[in-house]
């Protein structure tokens, strides 16, 4: 079943995995990975990239990242750019850059819930008269990414992030 993802997901799910099962076995503390432009200018470039793999201990939350990441990452590779595996990865590398610029704005410490909204979002626009069932609630798909918003907030996430 993972070899049937599409690279691209399958390299971010298996890295997002990877960094939990690190923090989990005390490989990596968190005071590691998070976004700090002024250690990334001292050199710890790691950063740039494990602030986006970072979404806490396993638990439900996490689960739904997974699952958010897993169903709509996958969805926009497989269907909108079926065998243009190159063009997801200019559009992945962009919204992390995006993000990134963000992240510097806003002070943002932990890049990844945005990261998997940029998803969240760009498949809703793409399929915008798609009807959805949240938590049994008819949603439609442009409205996708407020509900996660909410839920996020309801589960005690921050809406701002």
């Amino acid at each position: 079943m993972f070899n049937d993802i599409p690279p691209v997901t399958r390299l971010y799910l298996a890295a997002i995995i990877g960094c939990t099962l690190g923090l989990k076995a005390n490989y990596v503390q968190p005071l590691q990975l998070y976004f700090n432009p002024k250690l990334v200018f001292q050199g710890e470039y790691w950063r740039l990239i494990s602030s986006f793999l970072f979404f806490g201990s396993f638990g439900i939350h996490f689960c739904f990242n997974l699952l958010f990441i897993f169903r709509y990452c996958k969805s926009l590779e497989e269907e909108h750019y079926r065998g243009k595996t190159a063009e997801f990865v200019v559009f992945f590398v962009f919204s992390a850059v995006l993000i990134i610029i963000t992240g510097l704005v806003l002070n943002l410490p932990w890049l990844g819930m945005s990261f998997t909204q940029v998803f969240v979002y760009v498949w809703s626009r793409r399929n915008p008269y798609t009807l959805l069932n949240f938590l049994g609630f008819i949603v439609r798909a442009p409205f996708l990414p407020y509900a996660f918003m909410g839920f996020s907030y309801f589960l005690g996430g921050d809406p701002t992030d």
